[in-house]
């Protein structure tokens, strides 16, 4: 089911040991656009309401006062038919309900209720297999989507899912979120991998990253921790990145910046060490370095101003 615009930018600040030490470059990235775009799939297909039950015809079994009683099978006003077990002339036990569009259910009724455990099967094949409490999907189950194509394989309260599980967007279950469900929203601690590779693990809330989360960019070797606020970096956090490595260093080059967020940008106070041991503590604005601050250089040179 696709999943809500985690729009993510991420700074990249390059100042290698090549490069004058007083030398800044700053890029703008954003994560790519399946991970921009990310809703979580609600192509869920409804289950199907039983409508008002006139029997139009019926062959099977009954009891002594003839109610449907036994296997039968019966037509109903509008087309819609069942076949299975009946009691007391209700449908009870297992059978087949079949509405006038096609769609057609499979499993425990329970006086005339379509309740316990069974399988939808919709128009386009999509099917749940699970727990079923008056006629709607709640407890443990799957439901897997044909056309997407994805799974979901959890719980589920009142038709939606709620409480854990997983939801594999692909069928080589590369790309998932495991974790807590509120209401068919990612809400609580949970796990997106996305398609790239790329993972975010962490705290969602209305299907944002939003809390304490830690997201690891694997395909530009990135890596930020810390709080989050409706998918973008926002409060406390820690963004670091390797680059190149220099020719003839056994150790990679890392910049890393921790301090404060604004809306996925570098905004208020901040601490900036730079892969050639440079540092810049001070204030920032929409990721620019903007007010008071102090540049510490490896050869031990400080300039402070604004």
């Amino acid at each position: 089911m696709p999943e809500p615009v985690e729009n993510d930018k991420n700074i990249l600040e390059v100042n290698t040991a090549n490069s004058r030490e007083n030398q800044e470059k700053i890029e703008t990235d954003t994560i790519n656009e399946s991970e921009k775009t990310d809703k979580p799939f609600d192509s869920m297909r409804d289950e199907p309401i039983l409508t008002e039950l006139i029997v139009e015809s019926y062959e099977g079994e009954k009891d002594q006062q003839g109610f449907f009683n036994g296997f039968g099978s019966a037509i109903f006003f509008g087309g819609h038919a069942y076949s299975g077990n009946f009691s007391s002339g209700l449908m009870h036990g297992n059978g087949r309900y079949t509405w006038a569009n096609g769609i057609f259910y499979e499993g425990n009724f329970t006086e005339n209720r379509i309740e316990g455990k069974g399988r939808y099967t919709w128009l386009d094949e999509s099917t749940y297999e699970g727990e079923v409490v008056n006629g709607l999907r709640h407890g443990q189950g799957v439901f897997t989507c044909s056309t997407i194509p994805s799974i979901y394989t959890g719980e589920w309260k009142r038709g939606k899912r709620h409480g854990t599980g997983i939801l594999r967007y692909d069928k080589e279950g590369k790309s998932y979120y495991e974790g807590h469900w509120i209401n068919n929203k990612r809400h609580g601690y949970g796990i997106r991998r996305y398609p790239s590779g790329n993972i975010y693990e962490g705290d969602w809330k209305d299907n944002c990253r939003h809390g304490s989360g830690v997201m690891q960019w694997f395909d530009r070797n990135e890596r930020y921790e810390g709080q989050w606020e409706n998918g973008f970096q926002q409060g406390q956090g820690e963004h670091s990145w390797f680059v190149k490595r220099i020719v003839g260093s056994q150790y990679p080059l890392r910049n890393r910046y921790v301090g404060e967020w604004v809306n996925g940008l570098r905004h208020g106070y901040g601490v900036f060490y730079y892969a050639n041991g440079a540092k810049y503590c001070g204030e920032w604005m929409n990721n620019m370095k903007h007010g008071k601050g102090k540049y510490s250089f490896k050869n031990g040179m400080v300039f402070e101003g604004k």
